[in-house]
């Protein structure tokens, strides 16, 4: 048999043409995430000849034999046509809807990533071209993903963290370079990315679902319910987990000091020391924290209480200096967010009623809107928007 590049993908199939009875050969080279087609002659091992096709970035596919000697090749979002005389598959089709996204993140430079239902591949979308591209199929023994929590890992934002699995739900990463799929621990309730490129979490139960409900899926409320805190470092087989710390509510980077981190447990906030994993300090909150967010680069964190009081922490010597920035706040079941520009924070409640606090503006404005899509928020990481989507990418924005 001939040397193909990468490693053999997807289903085989036999050809005739011109009185031979040939085989068609799929191959994967990870390092490049590039997918080959070849002609093999099985009776004499020789390899007649690769196909070349307009868009090679999706592995597995398979073939249909046509009447007249030619053929069909197809993948999950694409229908070539064999152009036996030119040695060409030439794309002919595209679903613009192969799946569900279940969840959204983006990276720092703006690209989105989602795991899908029910065909369980992982994708990216670049904002910039409209163009998505498959990175595979992200567990071949469950071909479903629940709505959970997703996040970039890596400074440039290479793998993509996600739950996946209906009957044995985990964390898997995938990495968008070569489209290698891990399971990396036990599924996440909440996943946050730090400025280092690490991403933390904690663990819980992510329960099937085939349409979303808000009463019983995953939303990002879900970070104020208790659960075992981890990290994971890009390239890496396995979270890092922090028994050690207890089990904790919503997390957020610390502001100030780098390597720090800060972790909610109902009244208390924990101001922990990373290197060491210990615990700092214990502040004391006037109420539950069910949502934190950080600030990014304005080096701010936001914690929102259950009875509607929005918190304001900055970095201040070893501790965080909490205040009051309003006391109506509101709700934020299905996100708590800051904008990079403006530094608005925005809370979307259950009904899709949005929250907007602007610094050194005492009062909150509500603005009434549709309950946004299941998967997300994916706050843009340059603009004053974000990303909610389900068949569809829907980008939104604050109007004025």
């Amino acid at each position: 048999m001939p040397r193909l590049p990468g490693d053999l993908s997807g289903h085989l199939a036999w050809w005739e043409h011109e009185g031979r009875h040939l085989l068609l050969v799929q191959t994967w080279e990870e390092g490049r995430g590039r997918a080959h087609v070849a002609t093999v002659d099985p009776a004499t091992g020789e390899l007649l000849g690769e196909w070349s096709r307009d868009a090679d970035d999706e592995p597995g596919g398979d073939f249909l034999m046509a009447p007249g000697g030619g053929f069909y090749y197809y993948t999950f979002t694409r229908l070539f046509k064999a152009d036996v005389a030119g040695g060409r598959l030439v794309q002919v089709a595209v679903n613009p809807t192969p799946a569900e996204c279940r969840c959204l993140a983006i990276s720092p430079s703006g690209l989105l990533g989602t795991d899908t239902y029910d065909l369980g591949y992982a994708f990216t979308l670049d904002r910039a071209t409209g163009l998505s591209r498959s990175h595979g199929k992200v567990w071949a023994d469950d071909h479903r993903a629940n709505h959970g929590p997703a996040a970039f890992a890596g400074r440039r934002g290479r793998s993509l963290l996600a739950n996946h699995g209906e009957a044995m739900p985990g964390l898997w990463a995938t990495d968008t370079r070569t489209n290698a799929h891990c399971r990396i621990g036990e599924a996440a309730v909440q996943l946050v990315r730090f400025g280092d490129g690490s991403v933390w979490g904690t663990q819980g139960p992510n329960p099937a679902s085939i349409a979303f409900d808000p009463q019983t899926c995953w939303t990002p409320s879900w970070s104020s319910r208790l659960g075992r805190l981890f990290r994971y470092w890009a390239g890496s087989e396995t979270v890092i987990l922090f028994s050690e710390v207890g089990q904790v509510g919503p997390i957020a980077e610390a502001p100030g000091r780098a390597g720090r981190l800060l972790a909610a447990v109902g009244r208390e906030l924990l101001i922990l020391e990373v290197a060491e994993m210990q615990v700092l300090e214990r502040v004391a909150l006037p109420g539950e924290c069910v949502a934190m967010t950080g600030a990014g680069r304005r080096r701010s964190v936001y914690l929102l209480l259950a009875d509607g009081a929005l918190l304001h922490g900055r970095g201040w010597r070893r501790s965080v200096r909490l205040q009051t920035a309003c006391t109506d706040f509101g709700r934020a079941e299905r996100g708590l967010m800051v904008l990079p520009q403006s530094g608005a924070v925005v809370g979307i409640a259950l009904d899709g009623q949005l929250s907007v606090w602007r610094p050194g503006n005492p009062t909150v404005t509500r603005l009434s809107a549709p309950s946004p899509p299941p998967a997300g928020p994916a706050v843009d990481p340059a603009e004053d928007a974000w990303y909610y989507a389900d068949r569809v990418v829907t980008r939104f924005t604050l109007e004025g």
